[in-house]
């Protein structure tokens, strides 16, 4: 998909790199599939980055201590999955959530931010992920004025059509997939059905 060049496209794969790099620290959990909440962090920065240069500013991530962590690892590897882990929490100067609709959970959620001093991206967004973006929304949701996060397994669980609308009522669409999803042939956001809906959505919008 790099080589593809195609327009909108964000690559994680070398800041992870890069920043795992320079801290000397791995980008992903020792016992888990997905990756730090540093490298969460990472994720929320780059989008920002991506979206509306200077949305990141007045934003920072600190360290916030260390916890224990059951990992998802433990079961299919035969390992303890617990480990101690550094936390980092995002600061946003003056973001704060001033709504949250959950009546579309466990399949989404809306919320809705306003700041007296960081920027916020103030498109209508949509943001649709796997469990990647899942367990990075904490830092993710506080660069966003207005964003409904939407699960990528949606067209299977709530049904092509719902997906499809919510993203013709967006004025901006960020889908993120994990790459073994892609190898894997396993992404319900690309399969004939949910195109098809949303062709359909596109050419008859609602009113």
């Amino acid at each position: 998909m790099r080589a593809a060049d195609l327009p909108g496209y964000l690559d994680l794969r070398d800041p992870l790199e890069r920043a795992q790099r320079e801290s000397g620290t791995p980008a992903y959990w020792r016992t888990d599939s997905h990756w730090t909440e540093r490298s969460a962090g990472l994720y929320g920065t780059e989008l920002a980055r991506a979206l509306q240069p200077g949305l990141s500013r007045d934003t920072r991530l600190v360290r916030a201590g260390q916890a224990a962590r059951d990992g998802d690892l433990g079961g299919l590897l035969g390992i303890p999955s617990e480990e101690t882990v550094d936390r980092w929490r995002l600061i946003r100067d003056g973001v704060r959530r001033v709504r949250q609709d959950d009546r579309g959970l466990p399949v989404s959620f809306r919320t809705v931010n306003r700041s007296d001093r960081a920027p916020l991206y103030q498109p209508r967004t949509l943001l649709i992920g796997d469990s990647f973006t899942r367990n990075s929304l904490p830092w993710v949701l506080p660069y966003f004025a207005d964003v409904t996060y939407v699960r990528s397994d949606a067209p299977a669980t709530a049904g092509p059509e719902h997906v499809a609308e919510a993203i013709a009522r967006s004025e901006t669409v960020v889908f993120e997939i994990v790459e073994r999803y892609l190898v894997g042939g396993r992404a319900e956001m690309l399969d004939d059905v949910m195109l098809a809906a949303l062709d359909r959505s596109q050419t008859n919008p609602a009113p």
